[in-house]
């Protein structure tokens, strides 16, 4: 699969991601907690299934068990809470922060496959952001490893696993 672009990206670590034009890569490598179908209804990704409680002040993800990131590691209830808790920790310095806080006021890990998102109000827009950067889950061994080098080394479990990037030129990824 080939693609022509005008623009190169910045980073493809999708928590710092600010450009239009590192999305469609995005999209190859991660998964999101929940997508949008041709219609632009929210459907399952990661999260298999969902259960907003009458007051809507939470949100039980029910995600799909197996799933494993491009590294081998677990991508689980745990790491969809690493992920998040980054997006919200002020001293990461995410620009996504402000697309899900500050309504969202913590995350829950019930079982491995089974997380609660508590929010301060109802808040529509949560699920919806969730379909994009702020809920892309990235490996968090792979932050851990490649650290700040991250965003030239991502590791996702999307459909394509990253192969190389060679700035202002090419993104090669693979089945």
């Amino acid at each position: 699969f080939v693609y022509a672009r005008n623009l190169d990206a910045k980073t493809f670590d999708p928590h710092f991601s600010a450009q239009f034009s590192e999305r469609y890569v995005l999209y190859l490598i991660f998964n999101t907690l929940v997508a949008y179908d041709k219609d632009f209804n929210i459907v399952p990704d990661l999260a298999r299934s969902w259960d907003v409680p009458g007051d809507r002040q939470a949100i039980t993800f029910k995600l799909r068990p197996g799933v494993k990131f491009h590294d081998g590691t677990d991508c689980d209830a745990t790491a969809v809470k690493w992920n998040l808790d980054r997006v919200l920790d002020p001293s990461v310095n995410s620009p996504l922060r402000g697309q899900i806080q500050p309504p969202l006021t913590g995350i829950e890990v019930i079982d491995k496959t089974t997380v609660r998102l508590r929010t301060s109000l109802a808040w529509r827009p949560l699920l919806a952001a969730l379909g994009e950067r702020p809920g892309f889950i990235v490996s968090p061994a792979a932050v851990a490893k490649y650290g700040k080098d991250f965003g030239r080394n991502p590791v996702g479990s999307g459909p394509f696993k990253f192969v190389e990037w060679t700035p202002d030129s090419r993104v090669v990824v693979e089945r």
